[in-house]
């Protein structure tokens, strides 16, 4: 459902993790303990096919797009999981 998402950066941003579908999954703002991410960790497949559904029924002005969103194969590639863990591995101590 990558509907809305950063496609560019400034120049003060340093992106670290990016793949052929998504150009900035991750950044770090240089020389600054500032991080963001972009992956969607918070639902599953299924949990996010019932929110489309639920999006539809509910009357959207322009159900096509996200009919579409439903109809298509999910896209997982799993990279959120060994994003996370290396972040959490790596955090050094601010100040």
């Amino acid at each position: 459902s990558h509907f809305d998402e950063v496609v560019n950066l400034p120049g003060q941003c340093r992106i670290f993790a990016r793949t052929a579908d998504c150009s900035v999954h991750a950044f770090q703002l240089e020389n600054l303990p500032i991080w963001g991410i972009q992956p969607h960790p918070e639902i599953s497949i299924s949990e996010g096919q019932h929110f489309l559904q639920a999006v539809i029924a509910g009357g959207v002005t322009n159900p096509d797009i996200f009919q579409d969103a439903l109809d298509s194969s999910p896209k997982d590639s799993g990279l959120i999981f060994p994003l996370i863990e290396n972040f959490l591995s790596s955090k050094k101590p601010v100040g």
